[in-house]
């Protein structure tokens, strides 16, 4: 079975899931299939090393339908003041646990929060009042956090089994929800494996680095946004930074929606797509295989729009504005260009 082919059977097989969940899902495999053809195999050969079709999608849905029909049970844990860093352990895998805590924090006195994540899917959120809930089922999936000075941390641990068809199954046990009250002077989040949404928050600096898994960046405002995946989608809608960064070695990255005054956006292998911004802005972006799309809110006046291709077709309706303040500059390898 090719990728194609492999492709077609599984969406057939997770039809009834919500699209965004059912994208996410062809999307990793599409770019774990492509990933290992890079190396030198053949489709075949990396679609065979997935293991079984039918019990890929036996654990896909089984995982889908814990997550929508799980039975909630809070934890407290009692905080150990003699240690600087606390644990909210786990403790069965029968059934799934969902932990819920408010932490000995005073978030009035927290500019930074850093998240250091083996697996599991990370959600930071706006909210009225600080809370925290993680959910997991899994006995050797940990989570710890300390405050030193002004930084909180979140640290996550799993001895959940490595690889694409693990990434599907173990990202739906193991969930780290914050519901944030202020803004933060910055946020960093770096995570092996697992999806990452950041919505409704004002954070001077924003970084996301995620090895395997989607990032979306949601009605952020801030200074400079830096969101990158070596294998999954990067998405950042309804936002406004000084400068805004997003790049993904193998998926497609996203802007929709935005305000900056420097764009850089790249992927080595997926669409590169910026709907709806500003035209008087510095821009870069870049994709070695794949389309480059830009729709601009207004047209550019300021701002000279360069378009360069190897291999493909490239529509710029702007090529005559020279001299211009800014310039902004789309590139593509093999693949086509649209601008608008």
């Amino acid at each position: 079975m090719n990728r194609k082919q492999f492709l077609q059977q599984l969406e057939t097989k997770v039809k009834h899931l919500d699209y965004d969940v059912r994208q996410d899902i062809l999307n990793e495999f599409d770019v774990h299939i492509r990933q290992g053809v890079h190396t030198g195999l053949s489709e075949e050969e990396v679609v065979r090393s997935l293991g079984d079709f039918d019990e890929i999608v036996d654990g896909l849905l089984e995982q889908e339908e814990v997550k929508t029909q799980q039975e909630e049970k809070t934890v407290d844990q009692p905080v150990e003041k003699d240690k600087p860093s606390k644990k909210i352990t786990v403790e069965r895998a029968t059934k799934p646990v969902q932990n819920t805590k408010y932490l000995d924090v005073d978030p009035n006195k927290i500019e930074n929060l850093r998240f250091e994540v083996q697996n599991a899917t990370v959600v930071v959120e706006a909210g009225d009042k600080f809370e925290m809930d993680y959910e997991s089922s899994n006995e050797n999936s940990e989570l710890t956090y300390d405050v030193i000075g002004n930084s909180l941390t979140f640290r996550q641990e799993s001895e959940d089994n490595k690889g694409i068809f693990g990434f599907f199954k173990n990202t739906s046990k193991n969930r780290l929800v914050i519901t944030w009250p202020g803004d933060l002077d910055t946020l960093k989040a770096e995570v092996e494996q697992g999806a990452v949404r950041i919505s409704g928050l004002t954070i001077d600096e924003l970084n996301v680095e995620c090895d395997m898994g989607s990032v979306t960046g949601q009605s952020l405002i801030g200074k400079h946004f830096s969101l990158t995946s070596d294998m999954g989608r990067v998405t950042l809608e309804n936002s406004q930074a000084d400068s805004i960064e997003t790049h993904s070695d193998m998926g497609t990255v996203t802007i929709d929606n935005c305000t900056a005054k420097v764009y850089n956006m790249s992927s080595d292998m997926g669409t590169v797509n910026a709907n709806n911004i500003n035209a008087d802005a510095d821009g870069t972006l870049k994709t070695d295989m794949g389309t480059v799309k830009v729709t601009f809110r207004e047209a550019p006046t300021d701002t000279e729009v360069i378009a360069n291709t190897n291999m493909g077709s490239a529509v710029n309706p702007y090529s005559n504005i020279k001299n211009a303040t800014y310039r902004f500059t789309l590139n593509t390898d093999m693949g086509s260009i649209v601008i608008k």
